[in-house]
């Protein structure tokens, strides 16, 4: 499955930083935590990889995670990242009002945790 994170304004570190703005690689961090810790969905998905933040001066609009989840575990995964996707909304909502968080399933992909 692939966890996305993108829409977010981003910027440069040192001009922005102030400005409270999301960070796609800690927001993906975030989701994540919940999807492996949450007792809904622990020992459903495994993480294969993490990309996102390509320099050291930025903040990430965009990260994403590769994952392995069972398939009797896609729809109480979809419903954690939801949940989390919420809380971010909410605390991000007038700064970052394009915030998007996804979990698919790629194609032709059978996952299996």
């Amino acid at each position: 499955a692939l966890l996305s994170v993108g829409g977010l304004v981003g910027g440069h570190s040192g001009a922005e930083i102030h400005k409270y703005q999301a960070n796609a690689v800690k927001v993906i961090a975030r989701v994540l935590a919940a999807l492996l810790s949450r007792e809904e969905t622990a020992g459903l998905c495994r993480l294969v990889d993490v990309a996102g933040g390509d320099k050291h001066n930025v903040i990430p609009r965009e990260s994403e995670a590769r994952l392995l989840v069972r398939q009797d575990g896609l729809d109480k995964a979809r419903e954690v990242v939801e949940a989390v996707k919420a809380d971010i909304v909410r605390e991000y909502g007038e700064l970052e009002k394009s915030i998007d968080i996804t979990l698919t399933v790629e194609e032709g992909q059978d996952d299996a945790a």
